[in-house]
């Protein structure tokens, strides 16, 4: 009889018999390894992006620091009588990133130029800016003691101009303190005094030599028809207009000469 035992069939650890591929450690893994199996685990569909999205952050910051997107270029349109030297020094982009740089902290530096009434701000990438502005356009001479100043419209300050022959409305001012460019005069008189020079025209027949502004008598008009009227302020100025339209018009139709007309009293108005 053959009496060999085969060595794989039984095996001793600290005096206890084992039965190969009944290992308890063996056991222990294989049940935490089915536990671990059956928890689903998530698709390469949603895996993917969570690992890609590092990386794409990675690059765009990357890409947003490049050298190209700093600004390198500064194109400026719509300029008559500054020069493109004095607004890109003035707007302070050369060197700064192109998408940092903020319409409105450029805006508001350019505007700070007495000439620029406004700027609109094009991107070019990768490092192009272009700055588009409108001018202030000079309206008339506004007249501080012996000192004469371009405005426009708005009441700004453009530049101290020479004492030659007016070509522009003069609106005399009773203040004589100085002014620099980029400051406003009084905004009321300047507006009244624009829509007296374009109303008077086509209304009457007459244009405005010059105006003479004070803070009491308020706003005189001296026109080209050897008469002059003063309105005060702009309230009520339809009313003092068709009521200067109707003086106007007697005068004429009854040959009567007159020098002065005084519309701050309504219904009143005083003829000399």
């Amino acid at each position: 009889m053959n009496f060999a035992v085969r060595q794989s069939s039984i095996s001793w650890a600290f005096g206890r018999r084992r039965v190969a591929g009944r290992s308890p450690r063996r056991a222990l893994w294989r049940r935490v390894y089915l536990r671990l199996a059956a928890i689903p685990l998530p698709s390469w569909q949603r895996v993917l992006p969570l690992l890609a999205a590092p990386l794409v952050a990675a690059g765009l910051v990357t890409l947003y620091n490049q050298p190209m997107f700093r600004v390198s270029q500064v194109h400026v349109r719509g300029l008559q009588t500054i020069s493109p030297g004095d607004v890109i020094a003035a707007a302070r982009l050369e060197g700064r990133h192109v998408l940092e740089v903020s319409d409105r902290a450029i805006a508001e530096s350019l505007t700070a130029l007495p000439r620029i009434k406004s700027v609109t701000v094009t991107r070019r990438l990768p490092g192009e800016i272009e700055l588009t502005l409108e001018e202030r356009t000079p309206w008339a001479i506004w007249q501080a003691g012996s000192t004469r100043y371009l405005i426009d419209e708005e009441g700004v300050v453009l530049e101290v101009i020479p004492q030659a022959a007016p070509t522009l409305p003069v609106v005399i001012s009773g203040s004589s303190a100085p002014l620099k460019p980029g400051a406003r005069v009084p905004p009321e008189p300047v507006k009244l005094a624009v829509a007296l020079d374009r109303a008077l025209p086509p209304l009457v027949g007459v244009k405005a030599k010059r105006f003479e502004y004070s803070e009491r008598g308020g706003l005189l008009v001296i026109t080209d028809g050897g008469w002059q009227a003063r309105f005060g302020d702009g309230e009520d100025l339809e009313y003092k207009l068709a009521t200067l339209k109707a003086i106007v018009e007697t005068a004429r139709a009854r040959k009567i000469s007159f020098t002065a007309v005084d519309l701050r009293f309504g219904a009143r108005p005083f003829i000399r």
